[in-house]
Formats: C-alpha cells, sequence, structure tokens
C-alpha cells in the first residue's frame, strides 16, 4: 500500500471542504459557504508555497463566485489585488493577475463598487492589449467600464473609453446596459457566441444530413480515416501521402472543404513523421485558414479544429520556433478552456500542456510557465485520472515548478518543491535511484540555503546516509562538509563526542582533496575542541599549528575573529 504524505493529504483536505462549500450552498446555508472559504484562505495564506498558495486561493474565489457568494470572493481577491498594488504590480505574472483583475472587476460590479470594477476591467484590456491574449472579445472590458463610468457619471472617463470603443465597428453601446450585460465570460462562450456557434454547428451539420440522404459517398470517412493512420503507424509515410492526394482528386466542389481539410491536417502529420517540419507547418496553416473563412472565423468544437491547433503548436515547438509555440499554445488552452476539453482526463492534452510549459521555459518566461503549470494541477485535480497516471504526471509537475522556482531564486518554495519531490519519489526510489539522489541532494542544500531546521535534520541526514551510493562531486563535498559541520555542532552540544569526532575526521579526509578555506578553519578548530575533551593535547598543538598556517596563508588572518566567535 502507497504511504500518503502530508502534501497529499493536505490537497485532499481541500478537496473536501471544496465539496463541503457547494453542499452548503446547495441547502441555502450560505453562511457556512463563507466561513469554511475563508478559513480555506487563512489556511492557505500560511503555506510556505506561496506562488501554489495564489492559485489556490484564487480557485477558491472562483468556486466562490460558482455559488454566488460574490462578497466573500470579493473580500478574497481584494486581498491578492491590493498585494499587488503594494508590490507596484510584480507580484504575479500578467496572466495570472488578469484572471484575477477579471474576477475581481466581476465582483466589484456585481456589488456595484463601481470605481474599482471600471479601474480593473480597464487593467484587464491593457493586460490583454500588451500581451495579445486570445481573448475571443476584448472591447467586453471596455463596455463593462464604460457602464460603469455612465454609472458614476464620470464623463471623461466615458468619452476616452467610448473612443477606444469605436476601434471594434461590431459594438453597439446602447444594446448594452446594466441590467442585462453578462460580466463572466472569461474561460466560457458569450450568449451571442453561442448563438452563432450553434447556428454555424447546425448548417454544417444539417448539410452533412442532406448529402447522405441525396446519396453522396463522401470520401472522408471513418474507413478511410483508419487505413490512413495504419499507414502512418506503420511508417509508409510515401504510400500514405499517395493515398491522400488520390482521396484530394476526388473532391473539387466548394463544399467539399471540410473532408478537403481533413485530408490535408493528416497529410501534415505524414510530413512531420518525415521530418519535413516546414512543409508539415504550410499545409496546417492552410487548414487553419479554411477553418475560419468557412466559419466566419470561428473555431467549432471537432476534432479536427483540435488537432490542427494541437499540431501548430507542437510543430513550432519541434521546429524550437518557441514563440509561435507558445502564440499556438494560447489558442490552443483558449480553445480548450471553451469547449471544455479541460474537463476529461487526455494523456494527448497533457503532453500538450507540458510542451507548452517547456516552451515558456525555453523563451526564459518562467513566472508565466509557473502560473500555467498550475492550470496544469488544477486540471489534474478536476479530472478523473487512475492513481498511476495521476501520480507520475504530479511527480514531473512537482520537478517542473522546482525547476522554475529555482530560476526565479524563490529558494523557499524551490526548497518546499524539492522535498516534495523526495517523498513522492521515495516509495519508487529503487526504481528510480538517479532522480532519487539528485532531489534529496536539493533538498538538503535547500534546507540549509533557507535554514530550514526540520529540512537539515531530516534531508541532511539521510543524504548522509545514502552518499556512498552517489557519484560525488566537488560542489557535493561542500555540501557533505556543511552537513557535517551542523551534526557536529549538534553532538558537541549534547556531550556525543565520539560521534561528534566520527564526522569530523571525514570532514578532515574531504579538506585534504578539495580547497575550502573557511571551512577548513572551522573543521580545524573543532577537532582541537574534540582533542581537549579526549585530553590528547599533543593533537591539540599539531591541530592549532595548521590553523595558524592556514591564517599566514590561505586566510590571511583577516577571517579569524569572525570564526572564532561563531565558534
Amino acid at each position: 500500500m502507497t504511504k500518503v504524505n502530508q502534501d497529499q493529504l493536505n490537497n485532499y483536505v481541500r478537496y473536501l471542504k471544496l465539496r463541503q462549500m457547494k453542499l452548503f450552498y446547495e441547502i441555502g446555508n450560505f453562511h457556512e459557504t463563507g466561513k469554511i472559504a475563508l478559513q480555506m484562505f487563512e489556511e492557505l495564506k500560511q503555506s510556505k508555497n506561496t506562488y501554489e498558495a495564489i492559485s489556490l486561493i484564487n480557485e477558491i474565489a472562483i468556486q466562490m463566485i460558482d455559488v454566488k457568494q460574490f462578497q466573500v470572493a470579493y473580500n478574497i481577491l481584494k486581498m491578492l489585488v491590493d498585494h499587488n498594488e503594494k508590490n507596484n504590480y510584480t507580484s504575479y505574472p500578467d496572466e495570472e493577475f488578469y484572471e484575477i483583475s477579471f474576477l475581481y472587476s466581476s465582483c466589484c460590479y456585481i456589488l456595484q463598487n463601481f470605481n474599482d470594477a471600471a479601474k480593473y476591467a480597464m487593467y484587464c484590456y491593457q493586460l490583454i492589449q500588451k500581451n495579445n491574449f486570445p481573448v475571443e472579445k476584448p472591447y467586453n472590458c471596455l463596455v463593462v467600464a464604460s457602464i460603469c463610468y455612465k454609472q458614476l457619471k464620470n464623463t471623461n472617463e466615458l468619452k476616452k473609453i467610448q473612443e477606444e470603443i469605436r476601434k471594434y465597428p461590431d459594438v453597439n453601446l446602447e444594446q448594452h446596459n446594466f441590467q442585462n450585460f453578462q460580466l463572466f465570460k472569461g474561460l466560457h462562450r458569450t450568449s451571442e457566441y453561442e448563438q452563432e456557434y450553434n447556428s454555424l454547428k447546425q448548417q454544417e451539420e444539417l448539410q452533412q444530413k442532406k448529402e447522405v440522404e441525396n446519396g453522396k459517398v463522401l470520401v472522408w470517412n471513418q474507413e478511410v480515416e483508419e487505413k490512413a493512420l495504419s499507414l502512418l503507424k506503420n511508417n509508409q509515410f510515401d504510400e500514405g501521402l499517395a493515398y491522400l492526394e488520390q482521396l484530394l482528386k476526388k473532391l473539387v466542389q466548394k463544399s467539399d472543404w471540410l473532408q478537403i481539410a481533413n485530408i490535408k491536417e493528416r497529410q501534415a502529420e505524414f510530413y512531420r513523421q518525415k521530418n519535413q517540419i516546414d512543409k508539415s507547418i504550410e499545409i496546417s496553416l492552410e487548414v487553419n485558414k479554411m477553418l475560419l473563412e468557412n466559419r466566419n472565423q470561428l473555431l467549432l468544437q471537432d476534432s479536427l479544429t483540435l488537432l490542427n491547433l494541437n499540431h501548430l503548436k507542437n510543430l513550432y515547438y519541434s521546429k524550437k520556433d518557441f514563440e509561435y509555440s507558445v502564440f499556438w499554445g494560447r489558442k490552443w488552452t483558449h480553445y480548450c478552456f471553451q469547449n471544455h476539453i479541460f474537463t476529461v482526463f487526455d494523456q494527448q492534452v497533457l503532453i500538450s500542456m507540458f510542451f507548452h510549459i517547456e516552451s515558456l521555459k525555453q523563451l526564459q518566461r518562467y513566472q508565466e510557465a509557473l502560473s500555467y503549470s498550475y492550470h496544469v494541477n488544477r486540471y489534474l485535480q478536476n479530472v478523473e485520472i487512475d492513481h498511476s497516471t495521476l501520480y507520475k504526471a504530479i511527480l514531473q509537475l512537482t520537478m517542473e515548478q522546482f525547476q522554475l522556482q529555482n530560476k526565479l531564486k524563490n529558494l523557499k518554495e524551490s526548497n518546499f518543491l524539492a522535498q516534495r519531490a523526495c517523498e513522492m519519489i521515495r516509495p519508487i526510489k529503487d526504481q528510480i535511484k538517479d532522480l532519487y539522489h539528485l532531489y534529496l541532494k536539493k533538498a538538503a542544500y535547500l534546507s540549509f540555503e533557507t535554514n530550514d531546521i526540520e529540512g537539515k535534520e531530516k534531508y541532511g541526514l539521510e543524504y548522509l546516509q545514502v552518499k556512498k551510493d552517489m557519484k560525488i562531486t566537488p560542489e557535493d563535498q561542500n555540501l557533505i562538509l556543511e552537513i557535517n559541520l551542523h551534526f557536529i555542532t549538534k553532538y558537541l552540544d549534547s556531550n556525543k563526542f565520539e560521534e561528534a569526532e566520527k564526522l569530523n575526521k571525514e570532514s578532515l579526509e574531504i579538506l585534504k582533496t578539495c580547497k575550502y578555506p573557511e571551512m577548513k578553519f572551522q573543521v580545524l578548530m573543532v577537532q582541537s575542541m574534540i582533542e581537549a575533551q579526549f585530553n590528547r593535547f599533543d593533537q591539540i598543538e599539531e591541530f592549532y599549528k595548521q590553523v595558524e598556517d592556514l591564517l599566514q596563508s590561505e586566510l590571511k588572518g583577516c577571517l579569524a575573529g569572525k570564526f572564532q566567535q561563531k565558534l
């Protein structure tokens, strides 16, 4: 039976509390709903991993909006917003703060706090413009702000916004007012979009039904698709391309565009397998253009559209064009949100999400990658998935987050994640010893860097116990010396002189092959103290002579006072 660690237990408790909130809401007990939310918020504020805490706090706010507890959501979001303002808007990456600002503006709007609703609606719009976020209708932020300023009778600000809105000819402000404007559109389709979307979908389905009723045989059908996939799996790339080309010759009518697009997207797959990435990109871009032109610039929910967007983001990744990989990755993510792709587990979806993180890492956009990693975490928590797959995915995600926090020099968060990775690897450490040793070393090192007393004791001692099985580098030697000194000091304080001497002699052996003069000074002074405890006065004189030589050479006497005081 797999041992449940503290992180897994905490996640399960949070899940149960979120379920509790919804249940209390369903029976009409709004007081308890808000009480649990605020309790979770206070607990998360104390979290070691502050970035993950922020993500979870935001998740609680979304849950509260979902159960219409807008005042509670407002209180939670306001603390995040105020924190970011105090830090000159540098606390969160733009992508994450866009979502926080959007939700906060929405709550303010509903609670008729029009000043903040307008301010953060405009801030959302600025973030969209600055980062080119793939938002379906960016002018919605302007509409919110204009309605708010109208309510506030602020004509100067209203005029400025109306000028900006005129850049979008399809917006009619007269159709929007405080009563009928639907605010929560961030990750869902708007009502107008939904109507147009459904209309196009119905037209396509009716057209296909009519063609079948008239006896038209579809060139691209399930049997043909299976044959193409079989050729692909068997690495028969030239045969597959020839087969698809013959199919295209049978399709000449404009009404056949969807079949043509399906065949071309499969052509792109074959070219990708032949490592002709540019050719594959060219075809997938052509298919994307066909999908938009024939569907009134809307990306409808079907397997072809999802495949096309996924292909483009991954093709640019393969080409190492990470800017475009991120560009198409954002479109793919937005499409998945709109069409509820993230509500069901799919291994390919998960792989694509990790590709997106890797692209952001390659561009050194570590903060944005970290933000996206929390979205991956939410995805894994919200879908049904077998334990083994979930375990591997969370471990991979933890290691990704560790690397990102390390790049951002967030030592406390890095320490937390190194320890979490170490605990997750521990049950299977015999299968992946190198990985276990790596994260054990990281956990030990960061525990000392952050002065994590509990971590020093646990991971420092464990590292000393397994180091004989590891390949030791010069950097490792410095860590071993530091861990040894920590436990030597502890043994001396509790009069365990034999244990202290054993570790200190090991340190002396290490110092014969490497130069760490400051550490050597401390180790020699400790050994002199140990010799005095055992009345070995002839040895004391020898160690003091080594200390004097060290002070006259490598340390030149300048650090003596500092280290003697420390000891």
